[in-house]
């Protein structure tokens, strides 16, 4: 299972594939509560995560991390 800091590295490269800015494509890790998606790994899975002001709106959860890319 990978970390985050891996996956962030995964679609920094494909970011800059598509010539995107790297600093414009931030995975997060821990909810900012303005809705902005943030990933969560547990259990063996990835949650993609969108909360806002505190409560949780969607969650997708994926085992393998090319599914969730």
């Amino acid at each position: 299972m990978l970390n985050h800091q891996q996956i962030q590295k995964i679609i920094n490269d494909y970011s800059k594939k598509i010539g995107l800015n790297i600093d414009d494509v931030i995975l997060r890790d821990m909810p900012s509560g303005f809705g902005e998606p943030h990933l969560e790994i547990s259990g063996g899975y990835y949650h993609y995560v969108i909360c806002e002001r505190g409560s949780e709106l969607s969650r997708e959860s994926f085992l393998d991390v090319d599914d969730f890319i």
